[in-house]
């Protein structure tokens, strides 16, 4: 699929070490290495390396200025240099900066910092980060309640003059310096992200504790008071108890505060015990809302809770002491858990779908893939999956079925796994779609239909000719059309999957002359953000949405009852750049009706990130079409990370059933099969039907 795309994957999953002006220390505290990051620029002569090894908010609640902007929360970190470099690390601007979570509602943010991570010096150093402002680009505006500071999405590297020198270590760049790695394929995506393999908060390294210091919440704090309620215990010996801490804003808000300085004492018939206290987090160091702690042997009468709270108000920073009794005889609340922690119920409609490529999972030779295919089909079937869908047709021009394009290439010459599918999904009651790449002919190369007709391939948004077709060239849409309609007619298929169906960025020649007879204007001569470059980029998007259009008529008129769906990308853009969702219009084609299903991405591999994220996908599905199922594509490994056990798999389809998703789209067979059994004993305990 198309997260088969190599991106940033290092810095992606780095999680932070943002910012600002360092001094050495000879007393950092000694803790294990949570992120080693390289930072390679030969070209610049730029060879260092930094361990990030502490992390924490210095505030457990900040002023709400307003919804761009977070000023005053500042971060201590510690690092580790062990190979010093003339540059520094910042997250200041462009596309480096750090993800925020609303707790309330997952709301996500992207926020800039002042600062630096200096290498030029060897050594253990702290440094205190300065958050700024929003990039208010992407996602969602900054919003009360409580907090978190969850990612970081990448680093820029500067010299000593502020010069940028480049960016974090890119698996994609490694690919094109190093041809390691087949990027279709990715077969080789962990010798690339060596040494790192560090996906962000999925257990790799102990990343998840960080989280627990950069909570913080956002209020008016004009005025303020804090409050210590929900208090719970059984009152037994040896047992717990329970209670959650809110703060009380100037606009009489009320707002979990989620981080705290707390000392407890039992007052027992004999004297005094310290209790030891703590916040309660689920596995992934996400809160649920409240404070815990255990008695002893000795049962207190009554307990003494004393917090403290620093927070950064109009007037300054500033501490307060809250201090609060409860005794046996309190009237108190039962102490509810996260909103995820308890399991959502197993539906019985419920799209549970593999993609899996043919050319990688299935022999060249007839009998030995034939027997592969089979193999494949029953073990998904005995484990409650509902639907596979094998590649077609690839970025590259191949294909993994018999197709009449003379410019494809045929992965399987001595027999077609697209026709034994078909009789082995029917006889299994399995669906079988089929995935086509519908935009790219060869990907960074010409290669097809463009070597006879390079007009018609469309450049990158640098103005790079490559090996993507221009949708808005006529013959383009009738020689796409013409092989979907193929593959549904040949093969009886139950739904095609558009990948790949989105735009490059730049115009093909064809396409520039459509459009400058059109409107006067060049497409290839304007400036990229400009107001011409918009509408012509959103003329181009409008293309494509036509072709999703033509697409959906025809195999409707192949197979009536044939599904549409397409893999897409998501939603995450705002004001002036967002224009750019017209490279992949997709609520526009759920709008209009073009599509049956949809698989917006998942590839995020922080639990709490991907519960945002997915939440956003999924609000933006059902707002377009609420008729549309929307099945969240599981990375279950991916250019952007990898799930690290059959329990995370089994979060997110838990995770996905809680935001009200209509099942899940997994990549890839060869990723899963290894989990078939813990998904089925976990989580698809029962069959279910396909929405």
């Amino acid at each position: 699929m198309s997260g088969r795309k190599l991106k940033t994957v290092l810095a992606s999953f780095l999680t932070v070490a943002a910012l600002f002006s360092a001094t050495a220390t000879e007393n950092a505290t000694d803790t294990a290495t949570v992120w080693r990051f390289p930072v390679n620029l030969k070209s610049k002569n730029i060879n260092g390396l930094v361990d990030v090894t502490d992390i924490r908010i210095n505030e457990h609640l900040l002023h709400y200025t307003d919804n761009d902007r977070l000023t005053g929360l500042t971060m201590d970190m510690e690092y580790n240099v062990i190979t010093p470099a003339q540059c520094y690390l910042s997250t200041s601007s462009g596309s480096m900066y750090w993800y925020n979570i609303n707790l309330s509602n997952l709301n996500q943010s992207c926020i800039f910092t002042r600062g630096r991570i200096d290498l030029s010096n060897a050594g253990k150093h702290k440094t205190i980060a300065s958050f700024t402002s929003r990039d208010q680009r992407y996602f969602n505006n900054i919003a009360k309640g409580p907090n978190v500071i969850r990612g970081c999405h990448g680093f820029a590297v500067k010299n000593e003059k502020g010069v940028l020198l480049g960016t974090t270590g890119s698996i994609w760049e490694m690919f094109k310096k190093n041809k390691k790695a087949d990027i279709e394929t990715a077969e080789n995506t962990d010798e690339l992200a060596s040494p790192e393999k560090a996906f962000l908060g999925n257990g790799v390294n102990d990343v998840n504790r960080f989280y627990k210091n950069t909570l913080y919440t956002l209020a008016n704090l004009e005025n303020y008071r804090i409050e210590i309620a929900d208090f719970s215990s059984g009152w037994k010996s040896g047992g717990t108890f329970a209670f959650r801490i809110y703060v009380v804003d100037a606009d009489n808000n009320r707002y979990e505060v989620n981080r705290a300085d707390i000392d407890a004492t039992g007052i027992l018939k004999t004297g005094e015990i310290k209790l030891d206290t703590e916040q309660a987090f689920d596995k992934y160091s996400i809160p649920l809302g409240y404070f815990s702690g255990k008695f002893g042997v000795e049962t207190p009468e009554k307990i003494e809770i004393k917090i403290r709270t620093v927070a950064m108000s109009p007037r300054g920073r500033e501490e307060k002491i809250t201090e609060r009794t409860f005794t046996k005889d309190e009237d108190s609340k039962i102490i509810i858990p996260g909103k995820f922690e308890k399991k959502a119920a197993e539906p019985a409609v419920e799209g549970r779908i593999i993609f899996m490529h043919p050319a990688k999972d299935l022999s060249r030779d007839p009998k030995e893939g034939m027997e592969q295919l089979r193999n494949i089909v029953r073990r998904a079937k005995e484990n409650n999956f509902n639907v596979i869908c094998p590649t077609a047709m690839g970025h590259r021009c191949m294909t993994g079925a018999n197709l009449e394009n003379k410019y494809f290439q045929r992965y399987f010459k001595e027999w077609d796994p697209f026709a034994e599918f078909r009789k082995i999904c029917s006889e299994f009651g399995m669906e079988l779609q089929a995935a086509v790449a519908v935009i790219p002919e060869g990907g960074e190369k010409l290669k097809g239909i463009l070597i006879e007709h390079p007009e018609w391939a469309a450049r990158s948004r640098e103005g790079t000719v490559k090996g993507w077709l221009d949708p808005a060239v006529p013959e383009v849409k009738e020689y796409r059309i013409k092989d979907i309609v193929e593959l549904v007619k040949k093969y009886d298929l139950d739904g095609i999957c558009l990948d790949f169906c989105r735009l490059s960025g730049g115009p093909s020649d064809r396409g520039a002359e459509i459009y400058k007879a059109e409107t006067g204007i060049d497409p290839r001569k304007v400036t990229i953000g400009s107001k011409e470059y918009i509408d012509w980029y959103m003329w181009t998007g409008n293309h494509l949405t036509d072709l999703v259009k033509r697409i959906h008529e025809e195999i409707k008129k192949a197979k009536p009852d044939c599904k549409l769906s397409a893999y897409v990308q998501g939603v995450k853009f705002n004001g002036e750049d967002k224009y750019r969702e017209y490279h992949q219009n997709f609520t526009e084609w759920l709008r209009k009706g073009y599509l049956d299903m949809i698989y917006p991405t998942g590839y995020v591999y922080d639990m709490l990130r991907f519960k945002s994220w997915t939440a956003k996908q999924i609000q933006a599905c059902r707002e377009a079409n609420p008729k549309v199922p929307v099945m969240v594509a599981i990375g279950v490994r991916s250019s952007h990370g990898a799930l690290q056990n059959a329990q995370e798999l089994s979060d997110q389809i838990d995770i996905l059933r809680k935001l009200n998703g209509s099942g899940a789209f997994f990549f890839a067979w060869v990723y899963l099969e290894k989990w078939l059994e813990d998904a089925r004993k976990n989580s698809y305990t029962h069959p279910a039907s396909i929405p």
